[in-house]
């Protein structure tokens, strides 16, 4: 087994490909309501949140985006 570490995303071509990727998996397409707006500005949308990329022996392998809620005034 190799290693696997999480990082703050700084290169969204990376974090796109990953998205586009997930987006193509049978099931996953109701995930993306808005994606061609969210990826065309992948940092303005997730402003206030997080895009995590997991890398595995150092290449790109899964990432997660966590968006700041407007639900709540935390």
């Amino acid at each position: 087994m190799g290693t696997f570490e999480v990082k703050e995303c700084n290169d969204t071509e990376v974090a796109k490909a990953l998205f586009i990727e997930y987006s193509q998996i049978k099931g996953a397409e109701g995930c993306f309501v808005s994606f061609d707006k969210e990826l065309a500005d992948l940092n303005n949308f997730y402003k206030g949140g997080a895009i995590l990329v997991g890398y595995e022996n150092g290449k790109p392998a899964g990432c997660i985006a966590i968006k700041k809620s407007r639900c709540y005034n935390l």
